[in-house]
C-alpha cells in the first residue's frame, strides 16, 4: 500500500514511450498492483481466519477500498487526477486473485 501511495503521489508517470502504449503500460501496471496487493492480503489474513471463502472476501474489499481510496488520493496531486475507469482497472487484478484463489478451492477427482 506504501508503494502504490508513494507512485500515486508522482506528479506524472509518463514514459519515453508512444502515448498508446504508455497508456497501455500504466494500465497493465494498476492491474498487476492490485492483484499482487491482493494476494498479499490474502496471505496476510490467513492465519487470523478459518474459512478460505471469509479471507478472500476480506482481501478483496480492503483492496477495493484502497483503490477507491487512491483515486481520492490523486484528485489532491498536481497533474493526476482520480477516475471511476482506473478503479475498474484495479478492480482486474482483483479479480483476477480472486478467480485464481476460487479455482484452486474447486473440488477436483483424485485419480
Amino acid at each position: 500500500m506504501g508503494v502504490i501511495f508513494a507512485l500515486s503521489d508522482i506528479p506524472s508517470l509518463a514514459s519515453s514511450f508512444e502515448p498508446f502504449y504508455d497508456l497501455i503500460l500504466r494500465k497493465l501496471a494498476h492491474i498487476a498492483e492490485y492483484m499482487l496487493l491482493t494476494a498479499l492480503l490474502f496471505w496476510a489474513l490467513r492465519p487470523y481466519m478459518a474459512h478460505r471463502a471469509h479471507i478472500l472476501l476480506t482481501a478483496t474489499l480492503i483492496a477495493v477500498l484502497y483503490a477507491c481510496s487512491d483515486e481520492w488520493h490523486q484528485t489532491f496531486v498536481p497533474g493526476r487526477e482520480g477516475t471511476l475507469r482506473d478503479i475498474g482497472i484495479d478492480a482486474l487484478g482483483i479479480i483476477g486473485v480472486c478467480l485464481y484463489s476460487l479455482d484452486r478451492t474447486a473440488v477436483r477427482p483424485r485419480l
